[in-house]
């Protein structure tokens, strides 16, 4: 049988990823194939290894550069090293980088804390992402609170605080350098030099939270990427409807500068209001055409004047003057100083609609 040697009596393991259920097994399996002086008494089996007292261990040290992750995996390490501590082998957790979430909670369970230079420690309350109605809600938080409490009693019974000072410290996201986890007796003793590079350090720990299967991780992938999918079709939705509505206010612009102003047609019809007052045939002709054949005037303005001027023409024994509007009446009869009064796109209309002139 093949038996584990343990040199100078002094295991050693190492934390250097996210606490999974992965990497949770994998740690715990070396931890397991490492036998105390109480399991050599017991005469302890794990596997196919059965402890020895030529391999008796004294020592196990743990190594930690972890952002933390799942509690539940977090708690199998934990009490995985309180059992080695059961065992008679003494426990001494090294923070090399950072124990920041979960792995804090697994750091708490060794005998003897260090940290390196550099390093940082962060504690922060339990989190998880929760769907469904209110009473989901309520039952996460629920859960969320007393292992938010489990783990704080489990920070004060190694600082000495009160589980409520803990809680204070959790629910404001606290970050400790190494003279800071000293002074809060979250380590016991600085050590090394670092060689850490604390940009690293900046980046934002994986929740502390309940999701630890992969096929959890694998349904949150997939809702994302459907919500991804959803949301970038709503954008293009708008971006259509931005664009018609654009295109409407534009055509709408057009219209509005190329009206005539209800100012410039009450001032015409005030002209030639005067014109036909002083009886001037040449005024009112002209000006009756000159807003006849305007072509910003409103369809319903340019037939009211246009009837307006011809009453009052005729009733002067002058030439009634009809101007063509929609293509639906006679074309106009005028004389030539009336025609030569009109601009040239009302000419061009008058022959066009088979105007005639008068001597």
């Amino acid at each position: 049988m093949n038996l584990i040697q343990i040199e100078n009596r002094t295991g050693k393991v190492k934390l250097n990823d996210a606490v999974t259920p992965w990497s949770s097994d994998d740690l715990i399996g070396d931890i397991e194939k490492l036998y105390g002086a109480k399991a050599v008494a017991e005469n302890l089996c794990v596997g196919e290894f059965t402890a020895k007292a030529d391999d008796a261990l004294e020592t196990l040290e743990i190594e930690i550069n972890s952002p933390g992750g799942s509690v539940l995996d977090g708690y199998r390490v934990y009490h995985s090293l309180m059992g080695m501590r059961e065992r008679g082998v003494r426990v001494i957790a090294t923070g090399n980088g950072i124990v920041a979430s979960m792995a804090s909670v697994i750091f708490m369970a060794a005998d003897e804390r260090r940290i390196t230079q550099g390093s940082r420690i962060m504690i922060h309350e339990a989190q998880q992402t929760v769907g469904g109605d209110s009473e989901d809600h309520a039952r996460a938080a629920k859960i969320l609170d007393e292992m938010s409490d489990e783990i704080a009693a489990i920070y004060a019974s190694v600082t000495g605080a009160t589980t409520a000072e803990m809680r204070k410290l959790m629910k404001k996201e606290t970050w400790m350098g190494a003279t800071e986890a000293i002074d809060r007796k979250f380590a016991d003793s600085i050590i090394g030099k670092s060689g850490v590079d604390i940009r690293s350090l900046t980046a934002k720990p994986p929740l502390m939270g309940l999701f630890t299967s992969r096929a959890e991780l694998e349904n949150k992938i997939t809702g994302y990427e459907a919500r991804i999918n959803e949301l970038e079709s709503e954008v293009t939705a708008s971006a259509t409807a931005i664009a018609e509505a654009q295109a409407e206010l534009a055509t709408a612009r057009e219209s509005i500068a190329s009206a005539e102003s209800p100012e410039a047609i009450a001032i015409l019809r005030e002209e030639l209001q005067a014109a036909t007052a002083a009886t001037s045939t040449e005024a009112v002709t002209g000006l009756a055409i000159k807003l006849i054949a305007s072509a910003e005037a409103p369809e319903a303005i340019r037939e009211a004047i246009s009837a307006q001027a011809s009453a009052m023409l005729a009733a002067s024994g002058h030439v009634a003057v009809v101007v063509a509007v929609g293509g639906g009446e006679t074309p106009s009869a005028i004389n030539r100083e009336a025609f030569n009064q009109l601009s040239p796109h009302a000419k061009a209309e008058f022959f066009r609609n088979g105007g005639k002139l008068l001597n």
